[in-house]
């Protein structure tokens, strides 16, 4: 009995992380407009360009949430690619979701930049610092921001400081239009 129970723990031993290894991990549920573009793909072609901003996206928004993405033109940012995190269920026909951030789409890096407003230290921070500047335009990029030049005359020091939105919600609503009978007229408002 003994030496069974023995064969029973060592058997479990064996089995138990061969089946952990099996499950796979459900993936990441992406919804959204990506144009003609399939946003999974999209998601994708991302991820390899930028590994660690798309993970912290998929981490703020994890299963079942749902990742939602939509890719837009913008004339003065170029093609990007917005990232929202949506509850997995709608509550009264409400899905709430909130903005995680933004990516360039391949192409449009440098426009994604956000530029530095126009200052006395404008040129300066952009000469000693160009690499550092860069890194915080784009990462200023990602939240869809601004920046300001803070001065501190006393201390003799210049502060860049990236502003943005924050706390929006976002909403998906489902809207149940009923059709009217033919000889019914629509309220004026209606009317076109």
């Amino acid at each position: 009995m003994r030496k069974l129970a023995v064969l029973c723990i060592l058997f479990l031993g064996v089995m138990l992380p061969s089946e952990a290894h099996s499950k796979k991990p459900q993936a990441q549920v992406i919804q959204g407009n990506c144009g003609k573009r399939n946003c999974s793909e999209v998601v994708k072609n991302l991820r390899k360009q930028y590994p660690t901003y798309v993970q912290d996206f998929e981490k703020q928004c994890p299963r079942p949430k749902i990742l939602g993405l939509q890719v837009i033109t913008d004339e003065a940012r170029g093609q990007r690619a917005l990232f929202n995190c949506w509850e997995a269920k709608k509550q009264k026909r409400t899905r709430y979701g909130h903005y995680l951030g933004s990516l360039p789409m391949p192409g449009s890096e440098s426009r994604f930049l956000i530029p530095l407003p126009t200052s006395a230290y404008t040129q300066e921070l952009q000469s000693k610092y160009l690499g550092e500047i860069k890194q915080a335009q784009f990462k200023c990029g990602t939240k869809s921001g601004d920046f300001n030049i803070l001065e501190d005359k006393q201390n003799n020091t210049v502060q860049l400081q990236c502003y943005f939105t924050a706390g929006v919600v976002s909403l998906d609503q489902t809207v149940t239009l009923y059709l009217m009978e033919k000889h019914l007229k629509a309220p004026s408002w209606m009317r076109y």
